[in-house]
């Protein structure tokens, strides 16, 4: 193998880990994304949760009354 061919080598290794660096960083942005919906989604759930709840206990103390 001739120092070009290595050059040639090198320099097609070096595009290649380049672009898969590229879908990693765009695979690791959606995943964040999505990580981010679903702790949105979650905290509306526990605070919906909550409201059911204290509601719920609220009416039950006014029943005892």
């Amino acid at each position: 193998m001739t120092i070009d061919e290595r050059i040639e080598f090198l320099v097609r290794s070096q595009e290649s880990l380049g672009k898969n660096i590229e879908k990693l960083y765009e695979s690791v942005s959606q995943q964040a994304a999505a990580t981010q919906k679903h702790e949105e989604e979650i905290q509306r759930f526990r605070r919906a949760m909550r409201a059911a709840l204290e509601a719920w206990l609220d009416n039950g103390q006014e029943g005892s009354r």
